[in-house]
């Protein structure tokens, strides 16, 4: 889910920057940038869309850290009706014990950097869009995020094989 405000995402681009997204990327424009519990409610929907296929043998589980919204009447009733057990993860440990902090962001950063960089250079004046950004993102969520094998990251940070593989921090 890519957020953005109304003076970021304007109404008149909204469509074509849509289109331009692969189907695992929603653009959501709404008046604040920030994340809600209606937002994540939304995103708790469509992970269980996502995971429809794989749910009989699987119990999903969603490490979440403690920002208010995450564990409101909201978020937990969407997570609930999804069939998704949420995991709290504690203040100041998300460095250790979320597998997004622990594994994604920072090569999902470097990727996002690399790829907005070559959209620069791949102009005359250097100067990009959010036309030209989008893409950079989706380059980035296709590379990091849905071009790794993430059981190793989940297994170091203590959700996987009985904690048999936990990391040494």
């Amino acid at each position: 889910f890519l957020l953005g405000n109304e003076r970021t995402l304007p109404i008149r681009e909204l469509a074509a920057l849509r289109a331009s997204c692969p189907p695992n990327v929603h653009i959501v424009r709404q008046k604040s940038a920030w994340n809600s519990h209606l937002i994540c409610a939304r995103i708790v929907r469509t992970l269980r869309a996502a995971l429809e296929p794989h749910m009989g043998g699987y119990q999903p589980v969603l490490p979440l850290d403690t920002v208010k919204f995450h564990y409101g009447q909201t978020v937990l009733a969407a997570c609930r009706r999804a069939g998704i057990w949420v995991i709290l993860v504690p203040p100041r440990l998300t460095w250790l014990l979320q597998p997004k902090d622990t594994s994604a962001f920072h090569p999902f950063k470097v990727a996002l950097a690399q790829a907005y960089l070559r959209a620069r250079a791949s102009t005359a004046d250097g100067q990009t869009s959010l036309s030209d950004f989008i893409p950079c993102i989706c380059t980035a969520i296709r590379t990091i995020l849905q071009g790794r094998e993430w059981a190793g990251a989940f297994d170091g940070n203590g959700f996987g094989r009985q904690q048999a593989q936990l990391s040494s921090l």
